[in-house]
């Protein structure tokens, strides 16, 4: 996050307006593709003998993922959920290079202890429907 904030600054402080985009999907309904994601955060909520919350050991299940979860322009919190155990997240997103010629968006499953991603649901649906076929 403080990344973010760093290079909102930069930019702010950048007499250059322009921009250079190297895949499709530079602009979105209403606005310009700017770089940023919307990622979802998971964290530790605990309340000290004063009675005050806090937040630690923030993580973001989506590092590394260049896509949005909630998507945009209209997506919200019904796009990820916590598993009952609170081990895994549960995540829709779109991925790849092709974001302007599809709206498809997959399910992706987050081990919260690795931060390990799953492939697609719709992988594993895939594959088991191929098997059944041979049932």
């Amino acid at each position: 996050m403080e990344q973010t904030a760093e290079k909102d600054m930069e930019i702010s402080k950048s007499r250059v307006n322009a921009q250079r985009w190297d895949k499709l999907m530079i602009r979105r309904w209403d606005e310009w593709w700017l770089g940023k994601n919307n990622h979802v955060f998971v964290g530790v909520l605990s309340k000290n003998n004063q009675n005050q919350w806090s937040l630690g050991n923030v993580v973001d299940v989506m590092k590394g993922m260049d896509s949005d979860n909630p998507s945009k322009p209209f997506g919200g919190i019904e796009e990820f959920d916590i598993s009952p155990d609170n081990k895994e997240v549960a995540i829709t997103t779109q991925v790849g290079r092709d974001l302007a010629w599809s709206t498809d968006l997959n399910i992706y499953l987050v081990n919260l202890e690795d931060l390990k991603v799953l492939p697609s649901l719709f992988y594993f649906y895939r594959i088991f429907v191929a098997q059944m076929h041979y049932l």
